[in-house]
């Protein structure tokens, strides 16, 4: 809603149906009530940073490449979770680099 009526010049219609319509509804109605003024809360620089983090530009291979990892992570996550595998079975070296990347 905030980009279709932030680039508007004149007449603003939306079209469509389904369940992801009935959201746009719902905005829309929302917005309505508060007289078309559109409030939202500007990020912080910290989440700024954030986010070109999460969205920079990856090509399909990078992307699938994070996929995977992420994957791999929560498996070896899960299997300290459930005792497969014990903290005494990962190579000390990279649980320190761990450390340091996610500190």
């Amino acid at each position: 809603m905030f980009t279709a009526m932030t680039r508007s010049k004149a007449w603003l219609r939306v079209l469509g149906y389904g369940e992801n319509m009935r959201g746009l509804v719902k905005e829309f109605e929302e917005v309505r009530k508060r007289n078309f003024v559109l409030e939202f809360t500007y990020p912080t620089e910290k989440e700024r940073i954030r986010m070109n983090v999460i969205n920079r530009d990856m090509s399909p291979k990078e992307r699938e490449r994070r996929s995977q990892n992420q994957r791999n992570l929560k498996d070896i996550v899960e299997d300290l979770d459930n005792g497969v595998i014990h903290k005494e079975d990962l190579p000390q070296e990279l649980i320190e680099k761990l450390k340091n990347y996610l500190l």
